[in-house]
């Protein structure tokens, strides 16, 4: 869909124009040099995001290279992000002042002198008594007329004029304006703070090698002792993931003794000349009972025949809308992607995958993206176990929100999809595009069935 790339961009070019607008100049402040380097820094990193799916669709650069211009886009997602929380902060501060300015000014209305209501009967009857009193013979009309007119004038002209209020409410406005100010500036620091404490959080957390998530589960095989089979998704081969990185999951995956190994998709991220000390040191995963792989969406991006067969060439046994038993036990299925559909070849094929399953074996499903377990249920395929993966575990919260609401409100973890079926959901031994991640591990999992 082109108009996606499209609506990314002007998302992209918004949100580096608020954040210099409403953040980074506030933060800055009155030092020009700094307020340019931030300047050329924001434009040139959303000019290498923008620019950055015509280099990787057009160029034949490195793979760590494309991962490096990739990172721009994480930036402009953290942007936002600091964006968001500069906003909440000044707006919480100025809740905090207005709230402060209404208790003030209850607190000096409640300290007015308030005259009673039987006070205010005794004086109302000592003024009808002073003015019953009957005015004595040698009172002069003419000498109190003059008195009583004075009376009369003076507190008229005694009276105080009214800029006093004026000059009293403009230095109280000219205040809120100085507190506003020092509330931006330190909603700014806030939000500079956030961004570097996540921006460095999310690198770091990428660089840690993946946990081992490990549990037991019972599908029916009444096995004396557990197999293990162990789950590699979304690895990401290429780029960031290198040949160190690669080697490193091989031996830690052996080291678990599997009976059974399975990747479930985006496994391989680059053209295969590039990748091809990756593939050898793929080949040395062992499994009792056989590697398995289906297809994610990323393998589309490439030669997909010549991706298969480089699995084919090192022991790993693609299962493309097919199955495959397991002594008298248990049985495998492998549906190919959803990204298959857009592409026009090995779309996910239920009919196919089960043609020659047996009803009566217990069967773990294999595919990539969790949402297609709709389809699973609409097709009352038996199912006792689904592995997929594709989410990342959202790979950058809160985008994990996004995420789970895309795949049908599955994010990562196991879970009960019916009341004979449960699908657990990788967050992925890699990732993709820029190297960040936060609020998810990357996983190597390893599931002890019986």
């Amino acid at each position: 869909m082109h108009w996606i790339p499209i609506v990314a961009g002007i998302a992209l070019a918004v949100v580096h124009y608020l954040a210099y607008r409403l953040w980074l100049r506030d933060w800055i402040g009155n030092r020009p040099t700094l307020l340019w380097i931030v300047r050329v820094w924001l434009v040139l990193n959303l000019a290498v995001s923008l620019c950055f799916p015509i280099v990787r669709s057009k160029t034949d650069l490195p793979e760590w290279l494309y991962c490096l211009l990739a990172f721009p886009v994480g930036i402009g997602f953290v942007l936002a992000l600091s964006l968001a929380v500069v906003a909440v902060l000044y707006t919480c501060l100025c809740t905090y002042l207005y709230a402060l300015q209404w208790r003030t000014r209850r607190t000096q209305g409640a300290e007015k002198p308030k005259v009673s209501k039987a006070g205010a009967t005794k004086v109302a009857a000592k003024d009808v008594a002073e003015s019953a009193i009957p005015e004595t013979p040698t009172e002069k009309p003419a000498a109190d007329s003059k008195p009583k007119a004075e009376s009369k004038i003076a507190p008229t002209t005694d009276k105080p004029k009214k800029p006093a209020p004026k000059a009293a409410n403009v230095d109280t406005e000219s205040a809120l304006q100085a507190r506003r100010a020092s509330f931006a500036k330190l909603a700014a620091l806030g939000g500079g703070i956030f961004f570097a404490g996540y921006s460095s959080a999310a690198v770091v957390t990428a660089m840690l090698r993946p946990k081992l998530v490990s549990f037991p589960l019972s599908i029916g095989l009444g096995l004396c002792v557990p197999w293990r089979i162990v789950q590699l998704s979304d690895l990401h081969v290429g780029g960031l993931i290198n040949y160190d990185y690669v080697q490193w999951v091989v031996q830690e995956t052996n080291a678990l003794k599997p009976d059974i190994i399975v990747l479930t998709g985006d496994i391989l991220d680059a053209p295969l000349p590039k990748i091809a000390d990756c593939l050898t040191e793929l080949a040395k995963l062992n499994a009792r009972l056989g590697k398995f792989f289906v297809l994610g969406n990323h393998e589309y991006f490439y030669n997909v025949e010549d991706s298969l067969q480089a699995l084919r060439n090192i022991g790993i046994r693609p299962l493309l809308n097919e199955s495959v038993q397991l002594s008298s036990t248990l049985q495998i299925v492998g549906v190919g992607d959803l990204f298959g559909r857009v592409r026009g070849v090995y779309a996910p094929d239920l009919d196919a995958a089960y043609a020659n399953a047996r009803r009566d074996l217990p069967t773990i499903l294999l595919m990539h993206q969790p949402k297609f377990v709709a389809e699973v249920r609409a097709s009352a395929r038996r199912a006792d176990l689904i592995l997929c993966g594709h989410t990342h575990g959202g790979q950058m919260a809160p985008f994990s929100l996004v995420v789970m609401a895309q795949q049908g409100g599955y994010l990562s973890g196991l879970y009960r999809v019916s009341e004979h079926t449960r699908m657990y959901v990788s967050s992925g031994t890699g990732y993709w595009g820029p190297p960040m991640r936060l609020g998810t591990r990357t996983e190597i999992t390893m599931i002890e069935v019986c």
